[in-house]
């Protein structure tokens, strides 16, 4: 390679290695050919030959040992100090520097050195260069000689300094400057440092320029390669720290992330997953298997069954289950997962992650209790102001008897008692009813019609209109009449107390299909979707957290349990309700109750009258003794021969002693609890064995038994709910004993 060919920046740029490391290894290449061919060219006597064979010697030892200094991890500094210490010999020069271009925010070029002659003239100076020793000087006033390299991309030769108009002027006491030569240097055509020498005797020309491209080159490489590894270095100390970064913020959220590769069947799992698990990663290798090890055995199957069908289905899955530990605790946790697929549609890999909900669901438990408590407070409060007021009006109405004037008096004043009685009831049902208890009576309907009635039922006498839109051919479902129309009635009224001066109700009713998940409380399938709108002034979003709480109201004449009756009565009949509005937008109610596949029968005309006539002998069992006086009285005035007994086995006792007597009871009313006795459900299992034509009657001021409201099934032949009317005893009697007669008149 001749001189000839190493002028052209370009050539050799556009021929360049990429590869810094690279190209130091082929400058040292073409450095020994170049040494070889100085060798066969010569044409000069022998002691020039041999001068520049000493030269070129020295410049192939400068760059061999700059690129055995980077291989051995020299820093920048010490290497490219060394590199100008054999460049100022090399090139006559007096003093220099080396450094790297960098670029400022608005795109200026400025130097930073990496070598610098030290020629401090003055304490300042000296100062100056002591700070600066380990991070360089910086260099950025562009109006001066090195600033026209930075600027022009170009060699710049001054062999007149103080005539050149490009100089800055000197400081008082530097050294004096009578030439300059400053090189750029450049790597993949990008313009990356340079170096500056002065005061060759005899000034600069192309020729040194030509000599020192090898060397040039080098530097150009040497930087560049410097900046790969500190790039390098800087992203592989970002990953750590973006790793670190990661699993510190994975172990606050106690989340997880697990890549299993279903084509190597090889799992991964962060480590936040084998603390969440209480695995050690020493002890523990991640397997599918393993996963499914650690999950609560209810669960597992669940688990499994929704991973392989978010596969199949190529649909991410969220799902929360439990995690049985080895010391017997359970954790709780949210997975979440999603599987990618070649072009084929062949599973490749799952990702997922696992977060620990534990603590938190323990905190929702806690606040969930706080405030059910808190509730219960507001619900002592209103049963007790409700309860006083009752029973207020029915000590007043009795005292009112004790003192009446006449008997037509009286039988007003005992009516009102009654009257507040009766309003106890009812306050007390819908206290079961949005409680866990009132379990519903279910029967397969239709609600087409009944949905009509009950609304026009509830507008009775108001300004407010109703607008029906009702499928023609609305499913069936399995319902208790009575609480729907509870539901009807008590978001009818609702709405009507939202629109005091008239408005439009409208009501809808629709089959609708609702797909799996939809709603937490609600399982995929047909379901009815009731929806009552009004053209009330709506409620705020903080009136709607609290519409289902029981005693809240916005209603000055409001006791609050109407909604929440609603909600409780949805809940016994498996559906959803929800409520949206806005203020001054009205508001509207969905109900979802899940469609019958059974279909409805045709209802029966009720009989006119219970054609039961006769008398007979009536066990009655209960523990209150009140309650058995009263009942025994109410019977008596029927015909009725009455036997009163505390509990079930004083009722077993008496029953079988008069059968064997040959004096039967005919019916027995029974209380289905006795505290510290046998109740009504044992008894009745008893009886039966004796008896299996025994007619009993379940009574119970609690309706939550589903003993009362499916009472056949427990062997009763009827069932009548404390506190009751005469004519609803008399009547439950004389339908079970009516019962008997037909059977008997059949055989």
């Amino acid at each position: 390679m001749t001189r000839m060919q190493l002028k052209d920046k370009d050539t050799y740029m556009s021929k360049a290695p990429c590869d810094p490391i690279e190209a130091l290894n082929k400058r040292i290449d073409e450095c020994r050919e170049l040494l070889i061919a100085a060798g066969k060219d010569a044409v000069l006597p022998c002691a020039d030959t041999d001068k520049k064979y000493l030269k070129t010697n020295n410049l192939l030892k400068a760059i061999s040992r700059a690129q055995n200094q980077f291989i051995a991890n020299v820093k920048e500094r010490e290497l490219f100090g060394e590199l100008l210490d054999t460049l100022l010999p090399l090139t006559e020069s007096e003093y220099g520097f080396i450094g790297e271009v960098f670029y400022t925010p608005e795109g200026k070029p400025y130097l930073k050195e990496y070598a610098l002659t030290n020629i401090a003239w003055n304490d300042a100076t000296r100062a100056l260069l002591e700070e600066h020793s380990k991070t360089g000087l910086e260099f950025k006033n562009l109006n001066s000689l090195y600033g026209a390299v930075l600027t022009t991309g170009k060699t710049v030769i001054s062999n007149r300094p103080s005539e050149d108009s490009r100089r800055c002027g000197l400081p008082h006491g530097h050294p004096p400057l009578n030439a300059f030569l400053g090189i750029p240097f450049y790597f993949s055509g990008r313009l990356i440092g340079m170096v500056g020498l002065a005061n060759r005797p005899g000034g600069y020309d192309q020729n040194i320029v030509d000599y020192l491209e090898p060397l040039i080159s080098t530097c150009s490489n040497i930087i560049q390669a410097y900046n790969n590894d500190k790039g390098r270095k800087s992203a592989q100390e970002a990953l750590i720290k973006s790793e670190a970064t990661l699993e510190h913020a994975q172990h606050i959220a106690k989340l997880g992330h697990w890549e299993l590769d279903l084509v190597n069947n090889r799992l991964e799992w962060s480590k936040e997953i084998f603390h969440i698990f209480n695995l050690d990663p020493d002890e523990f290798k991640p397997s599918y298997d393993g996963f499914l090890d650690v999950i609560h055995p209810d669960d597992r199957e669940r688990v499994n069954k929704a991973y392989a069908e978010s596969v199949k289905t190529r649909s991410p899955y969220d799902i929360s289950h439990r995690l049985l530990m080895k010391d017997g605790s359970t954790k709780y946790v949210v997975e979440k997962c999603a599987t990618q697929y070649s072009d084929d549609g062949t599973p490749l890999r799952s990702l997922g992650t696992v977060q620990d909900i534990t603590e938190r669901r323990r905190n929702d438990e806690q606040m969930a209790k706080i405030e059910k408590l808190e509730s219960l407070g507001v619900l002592a409060g209103g049963i007790a102001h409700d309860f006083n007021n009752i029973l207020t009006a029915i000590m007043g109405n009795i005292h009112f008897a004790r003192t009446a004037e006449n008997e037509e008096q009286r039988r007003k004043i005992l009516s009102q008692a009654e009257k507040a009685a009766l309003h106890a009831r009812e306050l007390t049902q819908q206290f079961l009813t949005f409680s866990k208890g009132g379990a519903p009576k279910k029967k397969t309907v239709l609600l087409a019609d009944f949905i009509k009635s009950h609304v026009e039922f509830s507008l009775r006498g108001s300004n407010v209109s109703a607008v029906f839109s009702i499928d023609s051919g609305l499913l069936p479902v399995e319902a208790d009449i009575g609480q729907i129309g509870q539901i009807i009635y008590n978001i009818a009224m609702n709405a009507r107390h939202a629109m005091p001066d008239g408005g439009t109700l409208r009501i809808t009713a629709a089959n609708v299909e609702i797909t799996e998940g939809l709603f937490a409380d609600l399982r995929g399938g047909k379901h009815i979707k009731l929806s009552i709108s009004d053209s009330g002034s709506g409620m705020t979003d903080e009136v709607m957290t609290k519409i289902f709480d029981p005693y809240f109201t916005t209603k000055s004449d409001g006791n609050g349990l109407g909604l929440s009756s609603v909600f409780s009565i949805v809940k016994r009949h498996e559906g959803h309700i929800e409520a949206e509005s806005k203020p001054g937008h009205g508001s509207t109610f969905h109900v979802y109750l899940p469609a019958s596949t059974v279909k409805a029968p045709v209802l029966e005309t009720q009989r006119d009258a219970i054609t039961y006539c006769g008398g007979g002998r009536i066990l009655v069992m209960d523990d209150e003794p009140m309650v058995r006086e009263v009942t025994a009285e109410i019977l008596l005035k029927e015909g009725f021969e009455i036997v009163c007994v505390e509990n079930g086995a004083q009722a077993q006792d008496t029953y079988t002693a008069a059968k064997a007597a040959g004096r039967p009871f005919d019916a027995i009313i029974m209380d289905l609890t006795i505290p510290g006795g046998m109740g009504g459900k044992e008894t009745i299992k008893r009886l039966l064995k004796i008896d299996p034509d025994a007619v009993a009657i379940a009574s119970s001021g609690y309706s939550n038994d589903t003993t009362m409201s499916e009472y056949e099934k427990y062997g009763f032949k009827g069932a009548v709910a404390k506190p009751y009317r005469i004519h609803e005893l008399i009547t439950a009697v004389k339908k079970a004993l009516a019962a008997r007669s037909r059977q008997t008149a059949v055989k």
